[in-house]
């Protein structure tokens, strides 16, 4: 088996050591052409080992691609000089550190080619760089997180917009150097409006949802079957399950990202490649890091009104002729989490003149994330990854050991609401309450509707029934009263479970207290 290639991003450094390379060069074919093209993808997707990919390409180093699809097709790798930025690696704390940073890096990219590279100007420094490097060739522009220098300051609008304004200026050199350009090359996490960063480089085709691209990132299932069979056998003797179910497991896990309307799904890599080498299922993509951005503006949302309701993310539908875009001040929370990769395709509804796209999420490992990052958004001290008490939370529920189980709960939780974030708001509770049970991977339906109301949350266990009411600054018996006087058992009376209704008081950031009382079932409540 071929070494597998855990955080490297150079394309020379994998074929030269061995390293198991995926074969995405098939979809070169069109871009070697030359043009303006746009590429988003989530994080951990194999990005800059694409903008690596391209680098070694268009330098002609055909030694490299030996064996791959871009060299059976024919291609005869003319030598292209190459402008490569990575703005991942470039400070953007204010504009005129990003202006300063991006000027440094052109001087880098100068020297190397033997040129000077001085102008006071930013557009006037990166104008004569493609001029001075086309007199040997047309120049390939390849940029890696575009998008970096506003996504870091999403929260800060006033900055994102300052930092906006450079790049727009700086990307609006490239247009009206045509004559001396072959192609350019961006990629990042989101879609900004057009007129938002590229009002001046409005000549990007986007392949971000492009059908015919839709795997130039990420997994299939038939690369998997192909190039990781010795892998997966591996791990499933490592797992000590059969082949056939370790191929279940990492499908639940970490396929279904759907990137178009075609019936396209791929598997995350980054998570693939540590299952493997780790011998072990587990959520990779959350401990790889969370985006921030994302974060912070659901936290915010959740703050500024208590409107957030997790509920809404598992009934979300677009508009298919008009994919979702960012405006920096004005985001869509839907369109953060589509781009972050939280989200994805699941389906599609509607006509030709009507057409809908139904998002949902990709995978359990991605859900699983969102409910981890968004539980220390909101309870930053929760000890949700020590002291197993999930795992003792989900024992207290199958046993019905309330007691244990709301001790847990006010201790290692609750406790640990911060002050600042304290919000005078039952949807606040309600959210991490509802959180901390999706992180159990216990059914949970948040504000479930009867003919008389909405039940505020709706746990299931294999033998239970728990229907929860919830009051802030009020008692849990007035919850559980509440519970009783609508009628909200009556809804699962045929479930064949035990019915328990639960009630409780939310006082000072905490748990105040909780009441509960079992249903007989053969009698109206």
């Amino acid at each position: 088996m071929k070494n597998l290639p855990i955080g490297i991003q150079t394309f020379e450094k994998i074929r030269n050591k061995n390293y198991l390379y995926v074969d995405k060069t098939g979809y070169f074919n069109d871009l070697i052409e030359g043009g303006y093209y746009f590429f988003s993808r989530p994080r951990r997707f194999g990005k800059s080992l694409l903008i690596s990919t391209l680098e070694a390409l268009f330098q002609g180093r055909k030694d490299l691609f030996k064996g791959l699809a871009v060299t059976a097709s024919g291609y005869d790798f003319p030598i292209y000089p190459v402008i490569r930025l990575d703005f991942s690696i470039i400070s953007n704390r204010t504009p005129d550190i990003l202006e300063q940073e991006v000027k440094e890096e052109l001087d880098r990219i100068a020297r190397a080619h033997g040129l000077s590279c001085n102008d006071s100007l930013l557009t006037t420094r990166f104008r004569n760089l493609i001029r001075d490097m086309s007199r040997q060739a047309p120049v390939v522009i390849l940029i890696d997180e575009y998008d970096k220098p506003i996504l870091d300051h999403l929260a800060d609008p006033d900055t994102a917009l300052a930092n906006r304004d450079k790049l727009r200026e700086f990307y609006g050199v490239v247009k009206g150097l045509d004559a001396h350009i072959h192609m350019v090359f961006l990629t990042g996490i989101t879609k900004f409006a057009k007129m938002s960063i590229f009002s001046e480089l409005n000549n990007l085709f986007d392949l971000s949802n492009d059908v015919n691209h839709a795997g130039l990132l990420g997994w299939t299932q038939e690369e998997m079957d192909r190039d990781l069979k010795p892998h997966i056998e591996y791990l499933a003797e490592m797992l000590g399950r059969t082949t056939e179910d370790t191929e279940k497991i990492l499908a639940e896990m970490y396929n279904g990202y759907r990137f178009s309307k075609a019936d396209i799904c791929v598997y995350n890599p980054w998570s693939v490649i540590n299952a493997v080498k780790r011998g072990s299922i587990d959520n990779f993509w959350y401990t790889s890091g969370s985006p921030k951005f994302l974060m912070d503006e659901m936290s915010h949302r959740l703050r500024a009104s208590g409107a957030f309701n997790i509920r809404n993310l598992y009934n979300i539908q677009v508009r298919a002729d008009m994919m979702p875009t960012l405006e920096i001040g004005n985001a869509e929370l839907e369109t953060l989490l589509l781009q972050a990769g939280y989200l994805t395709i699941k389906g599609s509804s509607g006509t030709l003149r009507d057409p809908y796209l139904h998002l949902g999420f990709p995978n359990r490992e991605v859900e699983v994330s969102l409910w981890f990052s968004l539980m220390h958004a909101l309870v930053p001290k929760a000890k949700i990854d020590s002291g197993d008490h999930l795992a003792k939370l989900v024992t207290a529920l199958n046993e019905e050991d309330l007691e244990t189980f709301f001790t847990i709960l006010r201790g290692a939780f609750f406790a640990n609401i911060p002050y600042e974030l304290h919000l005078p708001y039952e949807k606040y509770y309600q959210t991490v309450f509802h959180t901390i049970f999706l992180l159990l991977e216990i059914r949970i339906r948040a504000e479930e509707s009867t003919n008389v109301g909405r039940i505020d949350g709706v746990l299931e266990t294999d033998d239970r029934i728990y229907i929860i009411e919830f009051k802030l600054d009020d008692s849990a018996a007035a919850a559980l009263q509440q519970a009783k006087d609508k009628g909200y058992a009556d809804k699962y009376r045929n479930s064949g479970k035990k019915i328990i209704l639960v009630g409780v008081g939310f006082k000072e950031r905490n748990i105040d207290g909780w009441v509960h009382e079992v249903i007989d079932r053969s009698n109206p409540v």
